[in-house]
């Protein structure tokens, strides 16, 4: 029986760093010009992958913060950026698992820009994506970044500081009129926003429609 040796020569190739990167590179421009894809806005997202496994000091499996709540156990860290909302991988990173979720971001997203090579693009993230480093470097790269802001960079006491004058009367709204009801909500979106939430595939007019639909989103207030 003939041994077939392909397949292993084709991972022994791919196992080296830079041809992967080439080869996922090539791959995603190929599936994107296929299916004429339209990018405009990237996930980017880590997760860990823990197993019984003896950590040694230069391995990847190495003990650190763990998602899947099992400290006693070393683990693996995978950085992915997809396209949204389909899914399909741009970038993969596997690194050891003590490295920290913020210093990831800024090479996940040049993955992303050297595979796309277009700027404008708004990058989707979780609150380790607030670090100041990636902002700056998506702000110059000319694109858009979102994600929550933590509780260490926005306080419960500068939360409600910033609620205040709309709760007091004192903050600028704008009133929204629909079916003889008026409501009013924090002044319109500037430029910035407004690209945001077409990025995100809204209509134009999705803030207005929610402040109108939503106690939660609109301040009722009365007539001035």
């Amino acid at each position: 029986m003939e041994v077939d040796d392909r397949m292993a020569s084709v991972l022994d190739a791919l196992s080296d760093d830079e041809q992967w990167q080439t080869f996922e590179q090539e791959l995603s421009r190929h599936l994107i010009r296929v299916y004429d894809l339209r990018p405009s806005r990237v996930r980017v997202d880590s997760s860990t992958i823990s197993g019984y496994v003896q950590p040694t000091p230069d391995g990847l499996f190495q003990f650190g913060h763990s998602k899947d709540h099992r400290p006693d156990l070393p683990q693996v860290k995978i950085k992915l950026s997809a396209l949204d909302p389909l899914g399909l991988p741009l970038g993969l990173t596997v690194v050891s698992g003590e490295r920290a979720d913020a210093g990831l971001y800024v090479p996940a997203i040049q993955q992303v820009q050297q595979t796309l090579g277009q700027a404008g693009l708004l990058y989707i993230g979780d609150c380790k994506m607030a670090a100041l480093p990636t902002w700056a470097y998506v702000q110059q790269s000319g694109d858009f970044y979102l994600f929550p802001l933590s509780g260490v960079q926005v306080s419960e006491a500068i939360l409600r500081r910033l609620v205040a004058p709309v709760q007091a009367g004192g903050q600028p709204l704008t009133a929204l009129t629909q079916l003889a009801q008026t409501v009013f909500h924090v002044t319109p979106l500037s430029a910035l926003q407004e690209r945001i939430i077409a990025l995100l595939g809204f209509p134009s007019d999705l803030y207005a429609k929610l402040a109108l639909s939503s106690d939660q989103l609109a301040f009722k207030m009365s007539e001035p």
